[in-house]
């Protein structure tokens, strides 16, 4: 730990120097780990999703992490009470709850507000209950030279991934049928990231999304075939893409036509080479 607010400051200039992100995700990225740690350290009962849990799989650094987003077999009444008592532990960083409120999807958002000496910053954490997940053992890696590997729950690379495709063909469906604004661009960017650094058993993505779309009474009716994402809807949504990318830091050599490529063989059940 830090002695002062300064030497965190100085702690994450350098950082940012090492690991090329904007000093506010490397900010959230710090406390957001340090937050995870101290929940890990009192119980098991939470697996993490999102970026976090890709982090945890690829073991490197694709885009700045952004929220918690974690899931809970248990209680979620025990759960929130976990979290609770996770934020009210004394130590050196701060956690207290500016807001706590319930989505219609059922999950609890938690935004938290970290204080270390004279640094404040906020967290945001995404609780829900879920069933039936594929959940490893392993390790959180390290980023930032001072991070310490502490052992976590997290969904599985073939599970994380059937989220992002599942993501992806939800949104082209409801902008399709319902002229909803094709949103969350990043995803793309993820499967492209997965897909070049990770060893996926893509049979396995596969059965994931298929129960998810089986299960979904919008898309159940949809099929896989053909180039879902066409030459259109890559022109239609570039400025969105471009906002993404400038807004999580993209790597600036990969293009959105790449990712679309990526995404449309997913899809399809077969990996693209």
């Amino acid at each position: 730990m830090f002695e002062n607010g300064n030497k965190l400051k100085g702690y994450i200039q350098k950082e940012v120097r090492n690991n090329p992100m904007h000093s506010n995700y490397a900010y959230n990225y710090y406390f957001c780990r340090s937050f995870l740690e101290r929940l890990y350290g009192n119980t098991e009962i939470f697996a993490l999703k999102g970026s976090f849990s890709q982090f945890s799989t690829l073991k490197q650094f694709t885009r700045p992490l952004t929220d918690i987003d974690i899931v809970t077999f248990e209680n979620i009444g025990d759960a929130s009470d976990m979290i609770d008592q996770t934020i009210s532990k004394k130590d050196d960083i701060k956690f207290e709850i500016k807001q706590r409120f319930v989505t219609t999807n059922a999950t609890i958002n938690y935004h938290i507000l970290c204080r270390f000496d004279n640094i404040e910053h906020l967290i945001k954490i995404d609780m829900k209950k879920e069933e039936n997940l594929d959940i490893d053992k392993r390790e959180l890696p390290k980023l930032f030279a001072k991070d310490t590997a502490f052992n976590i729950n997290s969904i599985s690379l073939e599970e994380h991934f059937s989220n992002k495709l599942y993501i992806c063909f939800l949104n082209l469906q409801l902008h399709n049928r319902l002229g909803k604004q094709f949103r969350r661009f990043k995803d793309f960017y993820d499967i492209y990231s997965i897909l070049k650094l990770g060893n996926v058993d893509i049979d396995k993505v596969t059965d994931f999304l298929n129960e998810k779309v089986i299960n979904d009474e919008f898309l159940n009716q949809y099929q896989f075939g053909g180039n879902l994402f066409d030459q259109k809807f890559i022109e239609h949504n570039r400025k969105g893409w471009e906002a993404d990318s400038r807004r999580y830091e993209f790597n600036k050599d990969v293009t959105f036509e790449e990712t679309v490529n990526h995404t449309n063989e997913a899809l399809r059940g077969r990996r693209y080479k």
